[in-house]
């Protein structure tokens, strides 16, 4: 049988071999030459065209644009990589160049400052865009109007990568002056109707970065054209207005027309496959905003009072259509909003809710101690009937209100209505002693619930293991006769040592019976911390 003659030879594939595995570093050496014993030119102009991809030295990068147009006369190497996108504003004033070098050079290189944004890596993305400034504004660049367009044009995907990186840094701030300067010149760019205006991905991130920064006074200047300019203008004035103590309502009156109509239904009937129909519900086109930019806005706000003032509307909005008070969740800054909507039939419960729970998910990242806001959590997620989830975020307020119980948690932070909630949500998870427990907490022990708790037998927590958190004595006597009903001796041997230590005797005087309860109350809340918030 003839053999099968190799295509390569053995030294030539382990050269192919060696060309192809990674370098220890992640990158290329300024000193790698394409294949050596290797001359086919397609070879070399991949080899090129990978050193080319994976580089990101600015060095590297012209000295292999100019080997592949020697390889390749007339290519155009910007598209070497589909990947390699840039805006619209920003790709039409390089694609102005005349082909060549240039205009291959500056894509490049402004694409790959594009994907190290994306990547966080931010001093990277800057070194890139400093380079191309640099040979943009050398008489060897473009000249002329072009060269001055698009040395603007870097200069402000710089300012937006100083912007991503504080916002990514936050609240870790430092001097933030001269960007905060940098940022006002940018938005006159587009007030003054200069020939060369910022993209819309920037101006939003101006604006935003300005409200995050309380510049107030200057966003309420702005000539608002656009929606994100327009909602950040109308917040930052009532921001002012709040933390200037002024009574003006017209101010979050306004805020408040801009934003509820954003949840108006605006649902079509969509026909099913069975022949039923169904609710189509889509972003309402009343609003100054789509519902899914006001998401966006949200998750770019950092600044307390902003992010405080938005969650009070949003949450009056959701009380408002929710008309339940047993369900009703707390509010900060409660006189700035109206107290009633027309036919409220017509907004979105579900899509307000959505939108507040991004909200609070935000505000409790960037300010996990800020104690409204884990209450506010708590109670959406017991309105919408998550009765684990509800348990953790009330327990978190007490823990952080509390220093972790080593002080007693306050009473506006466990208030009654908190604890009915909780006794409610324990009850739900069939975790009838930690409710019974928590009876104990009320300002009159509600008896009633606590006996029929400790009376079910399907129970899902740690039952008698919690009998050392009580400290009322008609309980613990309740429990040494339900035990001794069930011919549960050991159960009722325990309950029984309970009751005889010497700082529970109803002879003690009262500061001796609150510290007792205040020990017990502390343990059993630590206890529940582990199960629902660790």
């Amino acid at each position: 049988m003839v053999g099968i003659r190799p295509l390569r030879s053995p030294a030539a594939c382990a050269e192919l071999r060696r060309l192809h595995a990674e370098p220890d570093d992640g990158d290329w050496t300024e000193e790698a030459q394409p294949p050596v014993g290797l001359h086919d030119p397609i070879v070399q102009a991949g080899f090129l065209e990978r050193r080319l991809i994976e580089s990101y030295s600015p060095a590297e990068i012209g000295r292999t644009l100019r080997q592949l147009a020697e390889l390749q006369p007339g290519r155009a190497l910007w598209r070497c990589n589909t990947r390699w996108e840039l805006p619209i504003p920003v790709q039409s004033v390089i694609m102005s160049l005349p082909a060549g070098f240039g205009r291959d050079y500056f894509y490049i290189i402004m694409a790959k400052a594009r994907e190290l944004l994306q990547l966080k890596r931010f001093d990277g993305s800057r070194n890139l865009l400093q380079a191309i400034l640099e040979e943009a504004q050398s008489g060897a660049g473009p000249q002329g109007q072009t060269a001055a367009k698009l040395a603007r044009l870097i200069g402000w995907e710089q300012l937006l990568a100083d912007l991503l990186q504080l916002l990514h840094n936050w609240p870790k701030l430092g001097d933030y002056r001269e960007l905060t300067s940098r940022a006002k010149a940018c938005l006159s760019a587009l007030q003054t109707g200069s020939d060369v205006i910022p993209r819309s991905e920037l101006m939003e991130h101006c604006t935003l970065y300005l409200l995050n920064v309380c510049e107030w006074d200057h966003l309420s200047e702005l000539e608002r054209r656009w929606s994100q300019v327009d909602l950040a203008a109308l917040l930052a004035t009532v921001c002012r207005e709040l933390v200037n103590k002024g009574n003006n309502r017209k101010m979050s009156r306004d805020l408040w027309n801009a934003v509820i109509p954003m949840f108006l239904l605006t649902g079509q009937q969509k026909r099913s496959a069975v022949g039923g129909s169904s609710a189509v519900q889509r972003d309402s086109p009343h609003g100054i905003m789509s519902r899914t930019q006001l998401t966006q806005f949200i998750q770019k706000v950092h600044e307390h009072t902003s992010l405080s003032v938005l969650t009070s509307l949003l949450t009056r909005l959701h009380n408002i259509l929710l008309d339940d008070s047993t369900r009703e969740m707390s509010l900060e800054h409660a006189v700035l909003w109206p107290t009633v909507v027309n036919d409220p039939n017509l907004f979105s419960i579900k899509n307000v809710s959505e939108c507040l729970q991004t909200l609070l998910t935000q505000g409790i990242r960037l300010y996990p101690c800020h104690i409204p806001w884990l209450q506010a959590m708590a109670d959406l997620r017991y309105a919408g009937n998550e009765p684990t989830s509800s348990l953790r975020y009330y327990l978190e307020a007490c823990l952080v209100s509390s220093e972790y119980f080593t002080r007693p948690v306050p009473r506006t932070v466990l208030s009654e209505a908190v604890l009915r909630r909780m006794i409610k949500c324990c009850s739900t998870l069939h975790c009838y002693t930690q409710a019974a427990v928590l009876c104990q907490f009320l300002d009159e022990v509600d008896y009633a619930s606590a006996f029929q708790y400790v009376a079910e037998r399907n129970c899902a927590d740690a039952m008698d293991a919690y009998y050392d958190c009580i400290w009322d004595m008609t309980l613990l006597e309740y429990l040494t006769h339900l035990h001794h009903k069930r011919s549960e001796r050991d159960k009722r041997q325990q309950v029984i040592r309970l009751i005889g230590q010497l700082e529970l005797n109803s002879n003690n005087n009262e500061e001796i019976q609150r510290e007792a309860a205040g020990v017990r109350k502390a343990r059993f809340l630590r206890a529940m911390v582990k199960q629902y918030a660790a």
